[in-house]
């Protein structure tokens, strides 16, 4: 008749665990070599060619910087590997409701990959 009382599922986490601070960790470092990455591909870019730099017969460079290029891939292949780690982390801890796949993680993967099919593609 009367149907057992289920109790509360008492909550034994009491914060973030060594897991999420990798997982954390890991996020923000795979962010900053992104951002490093981005500075580097500013930097291995041809000048746009100004008009005041060519009437002041001032040499630009026409073609990308081969040794900055190798660097953004490093740097790509790094943030790969880092967000990878963190999404594998991220998953295998995922057991209650609750939790949640880290949505930068998976954007610095997409963007990193992106990067290197890039660079093997188009350069």
């Amino acid at each position: 008749m009367d149907e057992p009382i289920k109790p509360k599922r008492v909550e034994r986490r009491k914060g973030p665990d060594i897991w999420l601070r990798v997982i954390t960790f890991l996020g923000v470092g795979s962010w900053i070599l992104f951002v490093a990455a981005m500075m580097v591909l500013h930097k291995a870019r041809p000048p746009l060619h100004t008009v005041a730099a060519r009437s002041a017969n001032i040499y630009q460079r026409s073609t990308w910087s081969e040794d900055l290029i190798q660097i953004l891939l490093y740097l790509m292949f790094i943030g790969l590997a880092i967000s990878s780690a963190g999404l594998i982390i991220n998953v295998k801890r995922m057991r209650r409701r609750d939790d949640q796949v880290r949505v930068n993680l998976i954007l610095i993967w997409l963007l990193s990959l992106f990067g290197i099919v890039w660079y093997f593609v188009i350069l």
